[in-house]
């Protein structure tokens, strides 16, 4: 009986042992297919991952080439690069170009990074290879994962072009707006630097070559500043916020971006919030005082401090954002005002039509407005004894060799579009436009021309546009276009539709401009377009790992 029972306990023991032996084969194998699953998922995420950043290339790139000018072809680029933050770590992504141009065999492409391209040359195509590379780590040690994307473009020259005059408000100096400064569409350019303070909005997009400065409540629709920019006391950026320099940026005291945020160098940022993501190309990240980025977030350096709602990947450089694009403003001469381009309109000496008016009006015999050769005209009984009214039709005011100073109140009754061409003009203690029928739209041009041969800007025919001293007033159908290669001085309650060029600018006390387009007949034309490339194929051209 003892020897069966221990016969019976070694048997079990051997069972025990077995089924032990066996229970860790069965932990091995499980283990191994874990091991493998994960890695096997883990690879195919970092794929779609290393696809969507080569995709990502892609969509950039054709973003730079359409920021290109033509006649500046010398901007093309034969390689982009750049990186992007993903679960998996930062992808480097690599977009070679080639372009197509006149003359080239069908379906060819080149790019010589030595050489590139002379102005002027007339590109029609281009050919993009993006690739993404994303290192991960696995059970097995590191594994790369590598993705192409092809994309092919062609000039679209279906678009419409811009118009020559696109913008609200165009300055090559300077522009510094305060106290209730707004533009509604057409946005802001300037060549030079950009201060905005004391409730500014611009509607639209603002660029500026220099630096930006931003504060008590400034709004912008977004911004893309050559310089160094800051941002203090509650002003908000409603879309993208792109900075070209590798200076500090700074953003202070409830400053918010509703979009991207991409800086050449270090982002800080005080009590601030940045709706999406922030890439700081050499620089770092630096957040306090409950500042917040609701997405991820990615320097050259550090990414400290604050909220990041995403990955923060940090020792991770990238192309510095391209500089803003200098644009020369459009040159208008005489020539484009009064010759056959323009439609040869009627015209009428400034000193015939003051006469007029004077005689109209019952003014004084004795008064200056009735020698048919005044160019000061002023309201009260002994001058004009009235206002002015434009006579009928389309009609342009030469007043080339004159200063023309309104003295008011001064009334302008439009009775067809009115093109004041002077040499100055000044306009004293309001003037009030309107018009014989209020239900009919009018143009009001009030242009100081440039010398023929003459750059923009370059200190030639620097006539001043100053509205001062008891407002502008213009009707809701009345379009104005404000012109001079001189200075645009707008003070105390200027409100109009339309859009305002100068080499400088002064603004005080209340601006309200609603973009439309003003383009003098016969200068429909924008020689300064950019590139309008369509995308027309895209496909994979490689996949490892």
């Amino acid at each position: 009986m003892r020897e069966r029972l221990g016969s019976e306990r070694g048997s079990a023991l051997v069972i025990v042992i077995g089924l032990g032996f066996a229970f860790v084969i069965m932990g091995l194998t499980l283990a191994v297919v874990s091991s493998f699953a994960s890695s096997t998922a883990g690879g195919t995420r970092a794929g779609i991952q290393a696809q969507a950043a080569a995709d990502a290339g892609i969509d950039n790139t054709i973003k730079q080439l359409n920021s290109v000018v033509m006649g500046k072809e010398s901007s093309f680029r034969c390689a982009l690069s750049s990186t992007y933050a993903t679960d998996h770590g930062t992808s480097d992504v690599v977009a070679q170009i080639k372009y197509h141009k006149v003359g080239d065999p069908e379906g060819t492409y080149s790019c010589n990074p030595a050489t590139q391209f002379a102005d002027n040359s007339e590109i029609t195509g281009a050919e993009i290879v993006s690739t993404s590379t994303l290192t991960i780590g696995t059970g097995s040690g590191e594994k790369t994962v590598v993705k192409s994307v092809k994309q092919v473009v062609d000039l679209d020259m279906t678009m419409p072009q811009p118009p020559l005059f696109s913008y609200g408000f165009f300055s090559n100096g300077n522009v510094h707006t305060t106290n209730n400064f707004t533009v509604n569409g057409g946005g802001v350019f300037t060549n030079g630097n950009f201060e905005c303070n004391s409730n500014a909005q611009v509607f639209g997009d603002v660029t500026a070559l220099g630096t930006v400065t931003m504060s008590n409540s400034c709004l912008l629709d977004s911004l893309w500043a050559g310089g160094k920019t800051v941002c203090s006391s509650g002003a908000k950026i409603s879309g993208d916020l792109t900075v070209s320099s590798v200076a500090r940026t700074y953003f202070s005291s409830g400053c918010k971006v509703g979009g991207n945020v991409w800086t050449g160098g270090d982002f800080d940022t005080q009590e601030t919030t940045v709706g999406k993501n922030v890439l700081s190309a050499t620089g770092r990240i630096e957040q306090q005082s409950s500042s917040r980025i609701n997405g991820w977030a990615q320097a050259a350096k550090s990414v400290v401090g604050g909220t990041v709602s995403g990955a923060r990947v940090e020792n991770s450089p990238s192309d510095v954002p391209p500089v803003p694009v200098r644009q020369d403003m459009p040159a208008i001469t005489a020539t484009d005002i009064f010759g056959a381009a323009a439609g040869s309109p009627a015209t009428k000496a400034m000193g015939a039509w003051v006469k007029e008016n004077a005689v109209a009006n019952g003014a004084p015999s004795w008064s200056a407005s009735m020698s048919g050769t005044h160019c000061a005209p002023e309201a009260p009984s002994y001058g004009l004894n009235g206002g002015l009214k434009g006579p009928s039709g389309t009609t342009i005011i030469d007043a080339r060799d004159c200063d023309v100073s309104l003295l008011g109140p001064m009334t302008l009754t439009l009775d067809g579009d009115l093109t004041i061409v002077a040499k100055s003009f000044v306009s004293t203690n309001g003037l009030t436009v309107t018009s014989t029928n209020p239900s009919k739209d009018y143009k009001l041009r009030i242009i100081v021309p440039l010398t023929p041969g003459a750059a923009s800007c370059s200190g030639v025919s620097t006539g001043q546009i100053t509205l001062k001293a008891g407002g502008f007033v213009v009707p809701p159908n009345v379009d104005v276009f404000l012109y001079t290669n001189g200075t645009v001085t707008l003070t105390n309650d200027v409100t109009l539709s339309g859009s305002v060029y100068g080499c400088s600018t002064s603004l005080s006390n209340g601006t309200n401009i609603t973009y439309k387009d003003m383009t003098p007949p016969g200068m429909e034309t924008d020689d300064d377009a950019n590139y309008n490339f369509r995308p027309v194929m895209r496909y994979d051209v490689r996949a490892d790992g």
